[in-house]
Protein backbone atom coordinates (compact mmCIF):
# COMPACT_ATOMS: atom_id res chain seq x y z
CA UNK A 1 0.00 0.00 0.00
CA UNK A 2 1.43 3.21 -0.96
CA UNK A 3 1.27 5.96 1.95
CA UNK A 4 -0.70 8.47 -0.31
CA UNK A 5 -4.02 6.39 -0.05
CA UNK A 6 -4.61 6.96 3.27
CA UNK A 7 -6.35 10.02 2.20
CA UNK A 8 -9.00 8.13 0.14
CA UNK A 9 -10.27 5.89 3.11
CA UNK A 10 -13.27 7.64 4.87
CA UNK A 11 -12.92 9.21 8.12
CA UNK A 12 -15.42 7.30 9.86
CA UNK A 13 -13.76 3.73 8.76
CA UNK A 14 -10.62 5.00 9.87
CA UNK A 15 -10.84 7.74 12.55
CA UNK A 16 -7.76 9.86 12.73
CA UNK A 17 -5.01 9.58 14.39
CA UNK A 18 -4.14 6.55 13.46
CA UNK A 19 -1.36 3.86 13.86
CA UNK A 20 0.02 1.61 10.73
CA UNK A 21 1.54 -1.58 11.97
CA UNK A 22 4.11 -2.68 9.36
CA UNK A 23 4.86 -6.59 9.05
CA UNK A 24 6.59 -6.58 5.49
CA UNK A 25 7.54 -3.62 2.98
CA UNK A 26 9.44 -3.26 -0.23
CA UNK A 27 10.48 0.28 -2.38
CA UNK A 28 8.78 2.02 0.69
CA UNK A 29 5.09 0.61 0.22
CA UNK A 30 3.26 -1.62 2.69
CA UNK A 31 2.83 -5.08 1.60
CA UNK A 32 1.23 -6.97 4.59
CA UNK A 33 0.47 -4.92 8.18
CA UNK A 34 -2.41 -3.06 9.33
CA UNK A 35 -3.57 0.39 10.18
CA UNK A 36 -4.98 0.72 13.24
CA UNK A 37 -7.27 4.10 14.90
CA UNK A 38 -5.20 5.66 17.89
CA UNK A 39 -8.19 7.99 18.98
CA UNK A 40 -10.78 4.75 18.30
CA UNK A 41 -9.17 1.33 19.12
CA UNK A 42 -12.66 -0.29 19.50
CA UNK A 43 -12.47 0.78 15.34
CA UNK A 44 -11.53 -2.47 13.09
CA UNK A 45 -7.77 -2.23 11.90
CA UNK A 46 -7.87 -1.66 8.17
CA UNK A 47 -5.34 -5.09 7.13
CA UNK A 48 -3.30 -4.69 4.34
CA UNK A 49 -2.47 -8.19 2.40
CA UNK A 50 -0.10 -8.19 -0.49
CA UNK A 51 -0.06 -4.32 -0.63
CA UNK A 52 -3.75 -4.15 -0.64
CA UNK A 53 -5.89 -2.23 1.97
CA UNK A 54 -9.11 -4.68 2.90
CA UNK A 55 -12.19 -2.20 3.21
CA UNK A 56 -14.50 -5.19 2.49
CA UNK A 57 -15.60 -7.79 5.50
CA UNK A 58 -15.32 -10.63 5.20
CA UNK A 59 -18.92 -12.08 4.14
CA UNK A 60 -18.88 -10.01 1.06
CA UNK A 61 -15.69 -11.23 0.17
CA UNK A 62 -16.59 -14.68 0.39
CA UNK A 63 -19.64 -14.20 -1.67
CA UNK A 64 -20.98 -15.57 -4.99
CA UNK A 65 -19.90 -12.72 -7.20
CA UNK A 66 -16.40 -12.06 -5.33
CA UNK A 67 -15.57 -15.89 -6.30
CA UNK A 68 -16.87 -15.91 -9.62
CA UNK A 69 -15.21 -13.05 -10.30
CA UNK A 70 -12.04 -13.53 -8.65
CA UNK A 71 -11.86 -17.08 -10.64
CA UNK A 72 -12.85 -15.22 -13.83
CA UNK A 73 -10.14 -12.50 -13.61
CA UNK A 74 -7.49 -14.76 -12.25
CA UNK A 75 -7.72 -17.16 -14.82
CA UNK A 76 -7.10 -14.47 -17.13
CA UNK A 77 -4.30 -12.86 -15.11
CA UNK A 78 -2.22 -16.51 -15.04
CA UNK A 79 -3.16 -16.24 -18.64
CA UNK A 80 -5.34 -19.22 -19.23
CA UNK A 81 -7.92 -17.46 -21.05
CA UNK A 82 -7.81 -14.43 -23.47
CA UNK A 83 -4.24 -13.00 -22.76
CA UNK A 84 -3.54 -10.41 -24.82
CA UNK A 85 -6.40 -8.87 -24.74
CA UNK A 86 -10.51 -8.30 -22.66
CA UNK A 87 -13.55 -9.04 -24.18
CA UNK A 88 -11.62 -8.96 -27.70
CA UNK A 89 -10.40 -5.59 -26.64
CA UNK A 90 -6.60 -4.50 -26.56
CA UNK A 91 -5.75 -2.36 -24.00
CA UNK A 92 -4.88 0.56 -26.37
CA UNK A 93 -8.64 0.20 -27.51
CA UNK A 94 -9.92 -0.09 -23.95
CA UNK A 95 -7.91 3.57 -23.09
CA UNK A 96 -10.00 4.56 -26.90
CA UNK A 97 -12.93 3.73 -25.26
CA UNK A 98 -12.10 5.43 -21.73
CA UNK A 99 -10.88 8.88 -23.33
CA UNK A 100 -13.91 8.73 -25.76
CA UNK A 101 -16.88 7.80 -22.61
CA UNK A 102 -15.85 10.52 -20.25
CA UNK A 103 -14.54 13.26 -22.65
CA UNK A 104 -11.14 13.15 -21.49
CA UNK A 105 -7.42 13.05 -23.56
CA UNK A 106 -3.93 12.23 -21.95
CA UNK A 107 -3.27 15.94 -21.75
CA UNK A 108 -6.72 16.58 -19.82
CA UNK A 109 -6.25 13.52 -17.45
CA UNK A 110 -3.28 14.51 -16.23
CA UNK A 111 -2.80 15.26 -12.66
CA UNK A 112 -6.65 14.40 -11.43
CA UNK A 113 -7.55 11.64 -9.42
CA UNK A 114 -9.76 8.55 -10.90
CA UNK A 115 -11.33 5.77 -9.55
CA UNK A 116 -12.18 3.19 -11.18
CA UNK A 117 -15.23 1.51 -9.90
CA UNK A 118 -14.88 -2.40 -10.13
CA UNK A 119 -11.05 -2.41 -11.78
CA UNK A 120 -11.20 -6.70 -12.16
CA UNK A 121 -7.68 -7.81 -13.47
CA UNK A 122 -6.53 -3.39 -13.24
CA UNK A 123 -4.69 -3.84 -16.61
CA UNK A 124 -6.88 -0.67 -17.96
CA UNK A 125 -6.36 1.18 -14.38
CA UNK A 126 -2.97 0.80 -15.12
CA UNK A 127 -3.22 1.98 -18.29
CA UNK A 128 -4.97 5.01 -17.17
CA UNK A 129 -2.41 5.75 -14.38
CA UNK A 130 0.03 5.78 -17.33
CA UNK A 131 -1.73 8.83 -19.03
CA UNK A 132 -0.30 11.22 -15.52
CA UNK A 133 -3.69 11.50 -13.41
CA UNK A 134 -1.95 12.68 -10.19
CA UNK A 135 -4.03 9.43 -8.28
CA UNK A 136 -5.09 6.28 -10.00
CA UNK A 137 -7.50 4.16 -7.93
CA UNK A 138 -9.03 0.93 -8.42
CA UNK A 139 -11.62 -1.03 -6.21
CA UNK A 140 -12.88 -4.42 -6.72
CA UNK A 141 -14.16 -7.18 -4.53
CA UNK A 142 -12.72 -9.96 -6.61
CA UNK A 143 -10.13 -12.24 -4.75
CA UNK A 144 -7.73 -11.76 -7.80
CA UNK A 145 -7.23 -7.99 -7.04
CA UNK A 146 -4.12 -9.18 -4.80
CA UNK A 147 -2.53 -10.65 -7.62
CA UNK A 148 -4.03 -7.93 -10.15
CA UNK A 149 -1.41 -5.66 -7.61
CA UNK A 150 1.02 -7.41 -8.28
CA UNK A 151 1.02 -7.07 -11.49
CA UNK A 152 0.89 -3.42 -11.31
CA UNK A 153 1.95 -2.32 -8.53
CA UNK A 154 5.18 -0.22 -9.88
CA UNK A 155 3.04 2.49 -11.39
CA UNK A 156 3.64 4.89 -8.55
CA UNK A 157 0.13 6.57 -8.95
CA UNK A 158 -1.66 3.73 -8.83
CA UNK A 159 -3.31 1.93 -5.79
CA UNK A 160 -5.87 -0.88 -5.22
CA UNK A 161 -8.41 -1.36 -2.63
CA UNK A 162 -10.71 -4.59 -2.09
CA UNK A 163 -14.40 -3.06 -1.25
CA UNK A 164 -17.60 -4.00 -1.72
CA UNK A 165 -18.67 -1.76 -4.65
CA UNK A 166 -22.19 -0.80 -2.10
CA UNK A 167 -20.10 0.43 0.45
CA UNK A 168 -16.54 0.97 -0.76
CA UNK A 169 -16.24 3.28 2.80
CA UNK A 170 -13.77 6.07 0.41
CA UNK A 171 -14.16 9.64 1.06
CA UNK A 172 -17.03 11.64 -0.29
CA UNK A 173 -16.34 14.07 -2.94
CA UNK A 174 -12.86 12.89 -3.24
CA UNK A 175 -12.58 12.09 -7.41
CA UNK A 176 -12.58 14.26 -10.65
CA UNK A 177 -13.68 11.54 -12.62
CA UNK A 178 -14.98 8.21 -11.61
CA UNK A 179 -15.75 5.44 -14.34
CA UNK A 180 -17.21 2.12 -13.70
CA UNK A 181 -18.05 0.49 -17.10
CA UNK A 182 -20.03 -3.29 -17.27
CA UNK A 183 -19.88 -3.49 -13.08
CA UNK A 184 -22.82 -2.25 -10.57
CA UNK A 185 -25.50 -4.44 -12.66
CA UNK A 186 -23.41 -7.33 -11.55
CA UNK A 187 -24.33 -6.23 -7.84
CA UNK A 188 -27.42 -7.30 -5.30
CA UNK A 189 -28.30 -3.69 -5.75
CA UNK A 190 -27.02 -1.59 -8.95
CA UNK A 191 -29.04 1.68 -7.65
CA UNK A 192 -27.40 1.62 -4.16
CA UNK A 193 -23.53 0.93 -6.20
CA UNK A 194 -24.34 4.14 -8.66
CA UNK A 195 -25.34 6.24 -5.41
CA UNK A 196 -22.24 5.25 -3.50
CA UNK A 197 -19.48 5.94 -6.73
CA UNK A 198 -22.17 9.10 -6.96
CA UNK A 199 -20.70 10.67 -3.29
CA UNK A 200 -17.12 10.08 -4.51
CA UNK A 201 -17.25 12.19 -7.01
CA UNK A 202 -16.16 15.57 -6.16
CA UNK A 203 -18.79 19.24 -7.00
CA UNK A 204 -18.30 19.54 -11.09
CA UNK A 205 -16.49 16.52 -11.32
CA UNK A 206 -17.87 13.85 -13.75
CA UNK A 207 -18.97 10.15 -13.37
CA UNK A 208 -19.56 7.43 -16.18
CA UNK A 209 -21.71 4.63 -15.80
CA UNK A 210 -22.36 1.73 -18.23
CA UNK A 211 -24.57 -1.16 -17.81
CA UNK A 212 -26.65 -3.75 -19.20
CA UNK A 213 -29.01 -2.61 -21.70
CA UNK A 214 -32.49 -3.72 -22.14
CA UNK A 215 -32.40 -4.81 -25.67
CA UNK A 216 -32.01 -8.91 -26.44
CA UNK A 217 -29.04 -11.11 -26.16
CA UNK A 218 -29.22 -14.45 -27.63
CA UNK A 219 -26.28 -15.40 -24.99
CA UNK A 220 -28.40 -13.71 -22.22
CA UNK A 221 -31.60 -16.49 -23.57
CA UNK A 222 -29.18 -19.73 -23.16
CA UNK A 223 -28.41 -18.02 -19.77
CA UNK A 224 -32.32 -17.81 -18.61
CA UNK A 225 -32.51 -21.48 -20.10
CA UNK A 226 -29.69 -23.17 -18.02
CA UNK A 227 -30.57 -21.22 -15.08
CA UNK A 228 -34.11 -24.02 -15.62
CA UNK A 229 -31.31 -26.72 -15.07
CA UNK A 230 -30.07 -25.56 -12.05
CA UNK A 231 -27.01 -23.07 -13.71
CA UNK A 232 -26.64 -21.39 -10.34
CA UNK A 233 -25.54 -24.19 -8.20
CA UNK A 234 -22.79 -25.67 -11.01
CA UNK A 235 -18.99 -24.71 -9.96
CA UNK A 236 -17.18 -22.13 -12.00
CA UNK A 237 -15.11 -24.92 -13.61
CA UNK A 238 -17.76 -26.47 -14.89
CA UNK A 239 -19.20 -23.17 -16.56
CA UNK A 240 -15.66 -22.39 -17.83
CA UNK A 241 -16.06 -25.58 -19.74
CA UNK A 242 -19.27 -24.83 -20.92
CA UNK A 243 -17.89 -21.62 -22.20
CA UNK A 244 -15.24 -23.03 -24.07
CA UNK A 245 -17.71 -25.45 -25.68
CA UNK A 246 -20.24 -22.28 -26.29
CA UNK A 247 -17.45 -19.99 -27.74
CA UNK A 248 -16.64 -22.76 -30.33
CA UNK A 249 -20.29 -23.42 -31.39
CA UNK A 250 -20.30 -19.64 -31.51
CA UNK A 251 -17.74 -19.11 -34.01
CA UNK A 252 -19.00 -20.04 -37.26
CA UNK A 253 -21.89 -17.66 -36.34
CA UNK A 254 -19.66 -14.64 -35.81
CA UNK A 255 -17.73 -15.83 -38.90
CA UNK A 256 -21.24 -15.03 -41.21
CA UNK A 257 -21.83 -11.78 -39.32
CA UNK A 258 -18.34 -10.61 -40.18
CA UNK A 259 -18.87 -11.93 -44.60
CA UNK A 260 -22.16 -10.24 -44.11
CA UNK A 261 -20.85 -7.01 -42.99
CA UNK A 262 -18.37 -7.07 -45.93
CA UNK A 263 -20.87 -8.08 -48.45
CA UNK A 264 -23.33 -5.95 -47.30
CA UNK A 265 -21.80 -3.00 -46.25
CA UNK A 266 -25.03 -0.74 -44.89
CA UNK A 267 -25.16 -3.24 -42.32
CA UNK A 268 -21.60 -2.89 -41.23
CA UNK A 269 -22.95 0.49 -39.68
CA UNK A 270 -25.00 -1.08 -37.20
CA UNK A 271 -23.95 -1.26 -33.80
CA UNK A 272 -24.74 -4.51 -32.63
CA UNK A 273 -23.05 -5.76 -35.97
CA UNK A 274 -20.23 -3.69 -35.12
CA UNK A 275 -19.10 -4.82 -31.79
CA UNK A 276 -19.54 -8.94 -33.20
CA UNK A 277 -17.15 -8.03 -35.80
CA UNK A 278 -14.94 -6.25 -33.93
CA UNK A 279 -14.00 -7.87 -31.44
CA UNK A 280 -16.07 -11.89 -31.27
CA UNK A 281 -13.61 -13.58 -34.04
CA UNK A 282 -11.63 -15.02 -31.25
CA UNK A 283 -12.32 -18.00 -29.30
CA UNK A 284 -10.70 -16.51 -26.35
CA UNK A 285 -12.79 -13.59 -26.01
CA UNK A 286 -15.79 -15.79 -26.72
CA UNK A 287 -14.72 -17.80 -23.91
CA UNK A 288 -14.42 -15.07 -21.97
CA UNK A 289 -18.07 -13.29 -22.85
CA UNK A 290 -19.74 -16.73 -22.55
CA UNK A 291 -18.62 -16.58 -18.74
CA UNK A 292 -19.00 -13.36 -17.96
CA UNK A 293 -22.82 -13.75 -18.93
CA UNK A 294 -23.28 -17.31 -17.48
CA UNK A 295 -21.27 -17.52 -14.11
CA UNK A 296 -22.51 -13.85 -12.42
CA UNK A 297 -25.19 -14.43 -10.13
CA UNK A 298 -26.77 -10.71 -10.76
CA UNK A 299 -26.94 -9.04 -14.14
CA UNK A 300 -29.38 -6.92 -13.84
CA UNK A 301 -30.46 -4.29 -17.33
CA UNK A 302 -31.29 -1.06 -17.87
CA UNK A 303 -33.09 1.24 -20.42
CA UNK A 304 -31.37 4.63 -20.97
CA UNK A 305 -34.23 6.98 -19.36
CA UNK A 306 -33.56 4.67 -15.71
CA UNK A 307 -29.99 5.38 -15.49
CA UNK A 308 -30.60 8.94 -16.63
CA UNK A 309 -33.08 9.56 -13.89
CA UNK A 310 -30.56 7.91 -11.38
CA UNK A 311 -27.91 10.80 -12.72
CA UNK A 312 -30.42 13.62 -12.39
CA UNK A 313 -31.43 12.43 -8.75
CA UNK A 314 -27.97 12.47 -7.67
CA UNK A 315 -27.30 16.25 -8.83
CA UNK A 316 -25.52 15.07 -11.65
CA UNK A 317 -26.60 17.02 -15.25
CA UNK A 318 -25.88 14.64 -18.41
CA UNK A 319 -22.83 15.23 -20.97
CA UNK A 320 -23.04 12.43 -23.25
CA UNK A 321 -24.68 9.42 -24.09
CA UNK A 322 -23.59 6.40 -24.89
CA UNK A 323 -24.17 5.33 -28.45
CA UNK A 324 -24.08 1.20 -27.86
CA UNK A 325 -26.24 0.32 -25.01
CA UNK A 326 -26.87 2.06 -21.63
CA UNK A 327 -23.94 4.73 -20.76
CA UNK A 328 -24.25 7.46 -19.37
CA UNK A 329 -21.53 10.58 -18.77
CA UNK A 330 -22.52 13.22 -16.07
CA UNK A 331 -21.25 16.29 -14.21
CA UNK A 332 -21.70 16.69 -10.60
CA UNK A 333 -23.79 19.85 -10.21
CA UNK A 334 -24.99 20.04 -6.72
Amino acid sequence: MKQWMLQYIANERLPSPHNTIVEDEADGEIINGKIVSISEPTTPPVNIRMGVPILADETVVDSDTAKSFGFEWGSHLEGKIEAESRFGYSLEQEIEYFLCATQESKETIKGKAVLDGGCGPASLTAGIAKLGPKHMVGIDINTATFSAYHHQHSQKNLGLFLCNILDPQLQENSFDLVWSSGVIHHTPDPKAGFDALAKCVKPEGKLYIWVYGTHFSPIVAVRDILEVFGLRNWSHGVIMNLSRLFAALTLPAVWLVQLLAILIPPLADNATVTNITSRWGKHGALRMIWFDVLSPKYRYKYSRSTLKQWFEDAGFEIIREHDYQTGILGRKIK
